[in-house]
């Protein structure tokens, strides 16, 4: 096997793993979570009763994973991104409601008015919308330009908000980018970071992107 074909793999399984065994952890805190998880994880658990995904059984992927697994499917059948296609996999997701139990609201309402044959409006600003980019950065991982653009334009089908656009675009990029091995992040840090303002749009995006150089550079810890 490939070293791409390695990264794509322990990209979808590693995903999926995480995903199950993580559970919605950004809720709790860290002595919540040490005192559910343990120290080292040796089988899969149920959610911490307090996370958001209590209800899911052990090794169970969350609605979330559904979406990117439902994006890499739309691209290995078609071989491009068919929006068409996409849309018509959305209905049917929507119709599965087991696989979405815990998924933003505005996606399950974007896909119904899709349903309905209506444009969605410029709502959904949660972080959910830009899930599509992941897929999208692996795929298109020679031509991050055009993961930038095939990443805004299936994201727009749910999602019209300019900052998860312009979050989609650099979640695709960065992935694109970071497959190649064009970066080592731990001394070209500040040169990755420049290069994503060169595809953001806004100028608060540009602003955050400044301040992760900052705190990386300042080695500031996740508690502070």
């Amino acid at each position: 096997m490939s070293i791409i074909k390695e990264k794509f793999r322990g990209a979808f399984v590693g995903g999926a793993v995480g995903d199950s065994l993580g559970m919605c952890v950004e809720e709790l805190t860290k002595e919540e979570v040490e005192k559910h998880y343990g120290d080292k994880i040796r089988f899969l658990l149920k959610p911490h009763p307090n996370s958001p995904a209590y209800f899911q059984e052990a090794g169970e992927t969350s609605s979330e994973f559904q979406i990117v697994k439902l994006i890499t499917e739309a691209l290995i059948d078609k071989k491009i991104p068919d929006l068409k296609y996409i849309v018509e996999k959305y209905i049917d997701f929507s119709k599965k409601e087991e696989l979405h139990k815990y998924l933003d609201s505005h996606f399950i309402y974007a896909i119904n008015m899709l349903k309905d044959g209506l444009e969605v409006e410029r709502g959904g600003s949660s972080i959910e919308g830009t899930l599509p980019s992941i897929p999208i950065g692996l795929y298109y991982y020679l031509r991050p330009q055009l993961a930038s653009e095939v990443a805004k334009s299936v994201v727009s089908l749910t999602h019209k908000n300019e900052i998860v656009l312009d979050v989609a675009s650099l979640i695709a990029v960065s992935i694109s980018y970071l497959v190649k091995d064009e970066f080592e992040l731990e001394d070209e840090f500040e040169r990755f970071i420049d290069l994503l303002k060169e595809y953001a749009l806004l100028e608060g995006t540009k602003k955050y992107l400044d301040l992760v150089k900052k705190l990386v550079k300042e080695n500031v810890s996740y508690e502070e």
